[in-house]
């Protein structure tokens, strides 16, 4: 594992500042941009329900806005960030793709064990109680009824949900929680700790608790292997746009299974 000494070049804010500087631009953003879209929905009679992917991308806008000064003032520059990735795309797209295809087989892994459970459940009705349970999460029930009601109501709103979920989103959060909070972390304490804290920080801000914390963990493990943001980026992407996959085929299991 890369020691703690190797991240002493990468800048970084004090994790407090850093935290509150995140609750007080996220309180900002989400308060001004809500009641931008509503006055725009009054002004033109418009249900302001159906601006919610909008608003969603136009918080992930300003919130890299936000995340823009921050970054520049600790000497990063994202113009020659951008060149270097121009430089080595073909090694950073080889790198997301193999930490990809590694998720995807862990997953699989998983998925392939839960099945097993419910085929050999007896027949008492365990089998029925195996998979009621699996669908049980309510956050991920939110979220799967939520994108498909999206799919099935606008294309225009469906567009904007992927290119907040698989775009923007994972460019301003592999920014703040893996290249400042967890590299904030790692300069002053240990790789475990600051993975562990950095992944629950993650995961409390998702509807999944549990599941973007065990996102958040593998994440950060990429960057502490590669220490390149842009792989953690496309990886972050690719991994969105699976989920997303998921969730509409999980909706599809649940319609046919009654759950």
């Amino acid at each position: 594992m890369i020691s703690q000494a190797e991240f002493d070049d990468k800048a970084a804010l004090p994790v407090g500042k850093l935290l509150c500087l995140a609750a007080l631009g996220g309180l900002g953003i989400s308060v001004s941009v809500a009641l931008a879209y509503s006055w725009t929905a009054k002004l033109f009679s418009y249900p302001v329900k159906n601006l919610k992917e909008l608003y969603i991308a136009s918080f992930w806008v300003l919130a890299a806005g936000l995340l823009y000064p921050v970054v520049k003032n600790l000497g990063i520059n994202p113009a020659a960030s951008l060149r270097s990735l121009n430089v080595n795309k073909g090694r950073t797209l080889k790198l997301a793709l193999k930490y990809f295809f590694l998720y995807l087989a862990i997953l699989l892994s998983v998925l392939a064990v839960l099945f097993a459970v419910v085929i050999l459940s007896d027949k008492t009705g365990a089998s029925a109680q195996h998979t009621a349970f699996f669908f049980s999460n309510k956050g991920m029930d939110k979220d799967i009824s939520y994108l498909n009601s999206v799919i099935l109501l606008s294309p225009y709103r469906t567009f904007w949900y992927f290119i907040s979920v698989c775009l923007l989103a994972p460019i301003v959060e592999e920014v703040f929680y893996r290249r400042l909070l967890f590299v904030g972390l790692r300069k002053k304490i240990p790789f475990a700790p600051s993975l562990i804290i950095s992944s629950l920080i993650f995961g409390s801000m998702h509807s999944s608790l549990a599941l973007a914390t065990i996102l958040g963990l593998y994440l950060g493990y990429v960057y502490e292997k590669e220490k390149n943001i842009f792989v953690n980026i496309a990886l972050h992407s690719s991994i969105n746009l699976l989920t997303s996959g998921i969730m509409m085929l999980l909706w599809h299991a649940k319609t046919i299974l009654g759950a």
